[in-house]
């Protein structure tokens, strides 16, 4: 797998930064725009100054998902000076929707964050990745294995539980229909309810809206249904492949395991797995949530920012 990523087109391109904007919960940020390899735009948001003495947090979110899954964790730590950078990976949020779908994998949309880390000149980052994009993380730590001061993975590992992605390849695709907001966000509450259960109205309001993008007072998806193609081949038997080659390398560097407590993806065994393996990652346990952390509750953010601050790399498990 080494190797495929590196033989992916290196690629610097010119980032372009938009006029200051606010995101949902009022906090400002430069959108950026640059285009991949192959021509298509991709789209990044650029939040707190620039000139800070802290590195620079990268946030890389799941398959489907978009900038939109870090304003909470963005608004915690812009308060506290820090410096905030999400995109959009092709196909998802604003990015442009890639003509030829085989290109929506882990190793291009890995490409195309290190072209925008290049074309930021950075030479080192933070970094938290949700799902797919802590996949990226660990497979970034085999090809830049400087880039990364620290890392947390949000409810993702070396391995992922079968079970949890079938049940993820049941619903990427589908077409929500002629629904409205109201009806959208019910059908939420209903079918991840239990995945949820702390979550009240607001709050399924809140998951919807980064969920979902507004077209005309109606909610669509925001990402291309072409992703689903690199799913259709799982099966209950499918052998999926393990990445502890890339969890290792990570582990080099403080790394902090978030980890649902009702997660099918990263499973209590297999998390376990990860610590007997690397007994100085740090562990938080988000209570009654399912696949992924939605990253706004109190204590998380407050285990987030005393990591990334230095002070959560010593192995300690917090649960």
């Amino acid at each position: 797998m080494t190797g495929q990523a590196t033989e992916y087109p290196a690629f610097t391109p010119q980032v372009s930064r938009l006029d200051v904007i606010q995101d949902s919960l009022d906090t400002a940020f430069e959108p950026l725009e640059w285009q991949s390899s192959e021509g298509l735009k991709l789209a990044g948001r650029d939040y707190g100054a620039k000139n800070g003495a802290d590195l620079p947090i990268l946030c890389l979110a799941g398959l489907t998902r978009n900038s939109r899954d870090f304003e909470p964790l963005a608004a915690h730590l812009v308060a506290r000076g820090r410096r905030i950078i999400t995109l959009d990976y092709r196909g998802r949020g604003l990015s442009d929707r890639d003509p030829q779908p085989d290109r929506y994998s882990p190793l291009v949309e890995l490409a195309d964050t290190l072209a925008l880390i290049d074309g930021l000149g950075l030479q080192s980052v933070q970094a938290i990745g949700t799902s797919r994009g802590g996949i990226q993380l660990m497979l970034g730590a085999l090809i830049r294995p400087q880039l990364f001061e620290r890392a947390i993975l949000n409810d993702v590992g070396p391995k992922i539980d079968l079970q949890g992605l079938l049940r993820i390849k049941g619903y990427v695709g589908r077409d929500l229909g002629d629904m409205t907001w109201e009806q959208a966000v019910f059908a939420l509450s209903v079918s991840q309810g239990t995945g949820f259960p702390r979550l009240d109205d607001a709050g399924w309001q809140r998951y919807a809206r980064r969920l979902w993008r507004d077209v005309g007072g109606k909610p669509v998806s925001d990402y291309d249904p072409a992703l689903a193609l690199g799913l259709a081949a799982l099966t209950p038997e499918t052998k999926l492949q393990e990445l502890w080659e890339a969890f290792d390398a990570l582990a080099q560097k403080p790394v902090l395991v978030l980890r649902g407590s009702l997660s099918d993806i990263l499973t209590d065994r297999i998390l376990n797995e990860m610590t007997e393996r690397q007994p100085s990652i740090a562990c938080h346990i988000v209570p009654d949530e399912a696949h992924a952390p939605l990253l706004e509750d109190d204590e998380t953010l407050g285990m987030i920012e005393r990591f990334l601050n230095g002070n959560r790399g010593d192995g300690t498990r917090a649960d």
